[in-house]
């Protein structure tokens, strides 16, 4: 028998499926625990307005921002959720202990979210 290859260690320092640093505009994220989705036009800690987004909600990252106390924050709009409530909100959740992780788009259902589309090809330039 032929030895078979091993796989290459993991790069300690590559970012993870869980680690926010590696969530990029339109990627679809997956709550591992409840989540409030705050509804401020930027990320807030104040209590109103909220939604509660229950585990298992799935939703597309539209942009990153990292607070002045350091609290990172993804904003984000509902794509599905176990109950169907709340699709297509938009909003910010704050990155904590438990941070969602990255989700293969044809594992899930979208609802009103898509994956972002390649580029369109530059046209053929004529001679």
């Amino acid at each position: 028998l032929a030895p078979t290859p091993r796989d290459p260690e993991p790069d300690p320092t590559a970012p993870t499926a869980t680690d926010p640093a590696a969530f990029e505009p339109g990627d679809l994220i997956q709550s591992q625990s409840p989540l409030t989705l705050d509804l401020h036009p930027e990320p807030a800690e104040t209590a109103e307005p909220v939604i509660p987004l229950p585990a298992d909600t799935t939703v597309q990252i539209i942009s990153q921002r990292q607070t002045d106390n350091q609290q990172r924050w993804l904003q984000v709009r509902v794509c599905s959720s176990p109950t169907d409530a709340s699709l297509d909100e938009q909003g910010w959740i704050p990155i904590g202990d438990s941070p969602p992780v990255l989700v293969d788009p044809a594992e899930v259902q979208l609802g009103d979210c898509v994956p972002p589309s390649p580029p369109p090809n530059p046209p053929e330039s004529q001679p």
